[in-house]
């Protein structure tokens, strides 16, 4: 199976076991990954008091937007209030920028505040503290007959089950503990030749 079907599974599976009071789903459809009509990404990241944890595919975070508003900045305000930002996301050639970006948000802020490490996994999905886990899951035009689908959707799952939360976090950090520190394999990443100008 594909990684982003690995991925549809395994948020399907794990939000249908929550108890329905528990969790909420809604869809958009929309071409442009940084306009999110009914998801609040600025008021549900702003309300963490000790950190959130990032699953991550090529950490696009660097690069999204909420109407004007940058998360990169939304970032910057929550290292400065001491909340921890910890990403899992691949590192490679071609998420260079954008985990350099996030990277510098501690010398911007003053204090190690932001922590990023190379991880290949198939969630896509954020943790507030152990108040609230989203997932999305991005369905795509290209995967599906015209008309079955013609706009790419994207479907958010939110739960707010303390002991699903609690799972979910383990999961982060059991992968966290084994992944390679991004510095690291920035590092590695730069003695390949022409790297820098990708």
């Amino acid at each position: 199976l594909s990684l982003r079907r690995q991925r549809q599974m395994c948020i399907r599976d794990r939000y249908q076991c929550v108890d329905e009071k528990k969790r909420n789903a809604f869809l958009e459809q929309q071409e442009d990954e940084n306009v999110n009509a009914n998801q609040n990404i600025v008021g549900v990241l702003r309300e963490a008091q000790e950190e959130i944890l990032f699953f991550s595919g090529n950490l696009s975070w660097a690069n999204l937007k909420q109407g004007k508003k940058r998360i990169i900045d939304v970032f910057k305000e929550l290292a400065k209030r001491d909340v921890t930002l910890k990403f899992l996301t691949r590192v490679d050639i071609t998420s260079i920028k954008n985990v350099e970006k996030i990277l510098a948000l501690n010398k911007t802020v003053g204090k190690e505040r932001i922590f990023v490490r190379h991880c290949e996994q198939p969630l896509r999905a954020f943790i507030v503290d152990d108040k609230l886990a989203q997932f999305k899951e991005i369905k795509d035009p290209k995967d599906y007959e015209k008309e079955e689908l013609n706009k790419k959707t994207y479907i958010f799952y939110e739960i707010y089950d303390k002991k699903w939360i609690e799972w979910l976090r383990k999961v982060f950090y059991r992968l966290y503990r084994s992944a390679i520190p991004a510095e690291d394999r920035l590092k590695n990443l730069k003695t390949i030749q022409n790297v820098v100008s990708v």
